[in-house]
């Protein structure tokens, strides 16, 4: 069974949330019935494997991205300039840069110098511009939870009840004197 336009859109919204009733409302069902009408279209065969199916999808989609960004920051961590260059010190052509080089370099320029006079061709002149490691290592620092953006503090309940009846002690002193 095909679904029709309005169980297409329901779909497709229940996948952003996973709410039946929101999901009925964003799709155009009416606000009275749309709680019913989710338990009725999440009952529905052809509507359940469309929601599986998405959800499929989704899963592989996140995992991927997931998978890629961790890819991405263990090559930029773990990069070594020196693999960029040839045993003789000359760089390598772009061609010959592995995937794990070519994702390390965030750019390059390429110089042509010629002799002011003459005209002819003196040499070349290669930069390389490599992404900064420190940002990198602080993101892997952040994914392997080595390093917080936040202060996490743990306290026994005895601790936990002596702050509370002081915060209680103060907010009835700031009530006597006027501050509330």
């Amino acid at each position: 069974m095909t679904l029709n336009a309005r169980q297409e859109a329901f779909v497709r919204e229940y996948l952003l949330d996973g709410n039946g009733t929101q999901a009925a409302l964003r799709a155009g069902y009416s606000p009275r019935a749309a709680k019913e009408i989710a338990t009725e279209n999440l009952t529905k065969p052809a509507i359940a494997e469309a929601v599986a199916a998405g959800r499929a999808k989704l899963k592989i989609a996140s995992q991927f991205s997931v998978e890629a960004t961790h890819d991405e920051i263990r090559a930029l961590a773990h990069s070594d300039p020196r693999s960029v260059f040839n045993d003789d010190g000359t760089i390598k052509k772009p061609s010959e840069w592995t995937d794990e080089i070519a994702r390390c370099i965030a750019g390059f320029e390429v110089v042509e110098t010629y002799d002011k006079v003459s005209g002819e061709h003196t040499g070349r002149i290669v930069k390389i511009k490599l992404w900064p490691k420190d940002n990198v290592l602080t993101l892997k620092a952040k994914v392997q939870k080595l390093v917080t953006d936040r202060v996490e503090h743990s306290l026994d309940q005895g601790t936990a009840d002596a702050l509370m009846k002081a915060r209680e002690r103060r907010n009835a002193t700031k009530v006597e004197d006027g501050d509330a």
